[in-house]
């Protein structure tokens, strides 16, 4: 069986993020995205990743950005996820403008017939499917169809993780490995009190689940 593997997203402040590394995430993200109430700055990430989270990989979430946005960044980050319309070309890219980067492309569905160009994305390493909210690109607590989940693994290459996010949480997080066949699941807004404001009962919740 494979290890089931966590990445919290939606960090905001330092201390929240060394109160989520102290569970010992896979993954944590942090949204640079200036239209998402998630978003850090790029004078804030400096404070943020000030002390902790050494031991944790960090993912900067994107939606559309320049190579010359990504670039500014990099520094802070072990890899990106690329939550917006990037081409299969851009994402060849990155790749090789960040070649010690992780990549990752999310994906938004409402339905499985918009998962056929996912196979385009060979060069990124794992594949994130959310569902789609023509309100925002993610953090909506919108949950995958079941249908999509049973899918999902037939989309994604050998050699890519698949990770599904989308109002995953602690009570359905068991159906959501179990349907999709899944590596990791993305949880963000089923652990907030608030936007950007994770709620340490929920997380301790959720790990004592995962």
């Amino acid at each position: 069986m494979n290890t089931r593997k966590v990445k919290i997203c939606g960090i905001t402040t330092r201390e929240d993020l060394q109160m989520v590394s102290a569970f010992q995430p896979d993954f944590l993200g942090i949204v640079c995205y200036e239209y998402s109430p998630r978003n850090v700055p790029l004078e804030k990430l400096a404070q943020v990743f000030r002390k902790g989270s050494r031991n944790v990989k960090k993912m900067m979430v994107s939606v559309n950005p320049s190579l010359e946005f990504l670039e500014e960044r990099a520094s802070f980050f072990h890899g990106f996820q690329l939550s917006g319309e990037e081409t299969s070309a851009f994402c060849k890219k990155i790749k090789q403008a960040f070649p010690n980067h992780i990549l990752w492309k999310a994906f938004r569905l409402e339905k499985i017939d918009d998962m056929h160009h996912i196979k385009e994305y060979s060069m990124c390493d794992a594949i994130l499917l959310d569902s789609f909210s023509a309100k925002a690109y993610g953090g909506t607590g919108k949950k995958l169809s079941k249908e999509i989940l049973q899918a999902a693994r037939s989309f994604v290459g050998p050699h890519q993780d698949l990770w599904i996010a989308g109002g995953v949480s602690a009570e359905n997080v068991d159906t959501v490995f179990k349907f999709s066949g899944c590596d990791g699941i993305d949880i963000s807004s089923s652990l907030e009190s608030s936007a950007g404001v994770k709620d340490k009962k929920k997380v301790e919740e959720f790990f004592r689940v995962v």
